[in-house]
């Protein structure tokens, strides 16, 4: 090569250095060249992650390629986890998709210099329903789901049907003494259920009947420990030591309404001019109470339970909710905090409380301390429970399963994954990605299982 080929060789090296340092440079130092005004145009980038991960993405519905790729001449789809960057300043339409699950779809923009995260994108399932037990509505007595979440047990005219709520099997079946009372209670483990008149010990399929332990006739019944439970019959609270059949009785006085235990305290809701809640020492009388709180006067309350620390009261017509908080034993000290009204719902800390209204989901938090409306819909809400991504809501209503993102830049994201003409008995399990449920599909009636 002689020295004149050398020379242009060389400056054609220092002229292409030049050409794609003017490309590359202001591409890494997040700079796009603006054809239109021919000037350079700060840019903004997407951090996208995804449970599962593998997603395609589109912008305004333009697929998008790895930058790798596009230098090669190769072009290859860009997957989550991504960053996108040197994306032009303004709204976009952002769609990810996954096969075999149900795409996910927002609006979002972008602004100069800054990062738009989308970190907790979780995918749903594409899944058919499973029939795991097939059987008419009509035979249905009642349903309870297991203190943990675990299990769901079904009481039919004949038969106490077990399901186990992370499983795709067929339910335990346990045939029982007639008659069979309308009642189901789980004991705080799980492994006792009280049906009917029956005591199931349901792993090891015993049953003990209960006639002639004074469990006839009652109001109301829970469970200190899974050999103990207390049973309100009219103006008696009864405690039933169900190893030995040991009966004790207490005298509540005819103006209590309603009873709850946590914590080895009594709490009694009492009636009259002025409604009261009354807090015992559990020790087998009455005899010293150790907090009284008066109750807002003319108003009906009942206990219910969401499976948290604070004692839960329910006004029964408005539906409201009021958390008492109290100090025991230390302090004679307490609170009340009005929530809102309420027919469906669940504690997702202390601090937090997920419900529903009928035709309303909200979500209440302490830090607020003021519940927040997520979203209205057409249809009542049923049940619902608490994704395990800690970014969704999944809910029943009476014909569809739902989920809502609780990422709420422009709008809450609703997705239905399933719509039927008619759902009955909806039951999540703790985390919320698995929900059995009666329906009929494909004319085939009976309890179907759903993984989201």
């Amino acid at each position: 090569m002689n020295s004149r080929a050398r020379k242009i060789l060389f400056y054609s090296f220092v002229a292409m250095f030049f050409i794609l340092s003017a490309v590359i440079l202001p591409y890494a130092f997040g700079y796009k060249l603006n054809f239109s005004g021919m000037k350079l145009q700060r840019t903004g980038m997407f951090d996208i992650k995804t449970t599962p991960a593998g997603a395609n993405i589109y912008l305004n519905g333009k697929k998008q390629v790895s930058f790798l790729s596009q230098l090669s001449g190769r072009e290859s789809a860009a997957t989550t986890p991504i960053k996108l960057k040197n994306i032009t300043p303004g709204t976009y339409q952002v769609r990810l998709e996954l096969d075999g699950y149900w795409p996910w779809e927002k609006q979002l923009i972008i602004n100069p210099s800054e990062t738009t995260y989308l970190e907790d994108v979780y995918f749903f399932k594409k899944s058919q329903p499973l029939l795991l037990d097939q059987m008419p509505i009509e035979n249905i007595q009642t349903t309870l789901v297991s203190p943990d979440h675990k299990h769901l047990a079904v009481l039919t005219k004949q038969e106490l049907k077990i399901f186990t709520l992370d499983k795709n099997q067929a339910p335990q079946t346990i045939t029982l003494p007639q008659p069979i009372k309308n009642y189901l209670s789980w004991s705080p483990s799980g492994q006792f259920i009280i049906a009917g008149q029956s005591l199931v010990d349901w792993r090891n399929s015993n049953i003990t009947d209960l006639k002639n332990s004074g469990l006839k006739s009652f109001d109301k019944l829970l469970w200190a420990d899974d050999s103990l439970v207390y049973i309100r019959e009219k103006n008696n609270l009864k405690s039933l030591n169900l190893k030995n059949n040991q009966l004790a009785v207490i005298d509540l006085g005819p103006d209590t309404t309603d009873f709850t235990l946590k914590d080895g305290y009594l709490y009694l809701l009492r009636d009259g001019s002025m409604p009261s809640l009354s807090i015992f020492k559990l020790n087998g009388n009455l005899d010293k109470e150790v907090e009284l709180i008066k109750l807002k006067a003319f108003e009906n309350y009942r206990f219910i339970d969401l499976g948290q620390n604070t004692i839960n009261l329910q006004e029964i017509t408005s539906k409201k909710l009021y958390l008492v908080s109290t100090k025991l034993p230390w302090l004679k000290d307490y609170s009340i905090k009005e929530i809102g009204a309420l027919t469906v719902g669940q504690w997702v800390s202390g601090d937090k409380l997920v419900f529903g209204n009928n035709f309303e989901l909200s979500l209440w938090t302490s830090d607020a301390n003021q519940a927040k409306l997520l979203t209205r819909i057409s249809h009542p809400i049923t049940a619902l429970a608490w994704h395990k991504s800690n970014n969704y809501v999944v809910f029943a209503t009476d014909r569809s399963i739902n989920t809502l993102e609780l990422d709420d830049r422009y709008a809450y994201n609703i997705s239905t994954l399933l719509d039927l003409d008619k759902i009955a008995y909806p039951s999540f399990n703790r985390d919320g990605n698995r929900i059995i449920f009666f329906a009929t599909i494909n004319n085939q009636s009976g309890f179907y299982l759903l993984e989201i």
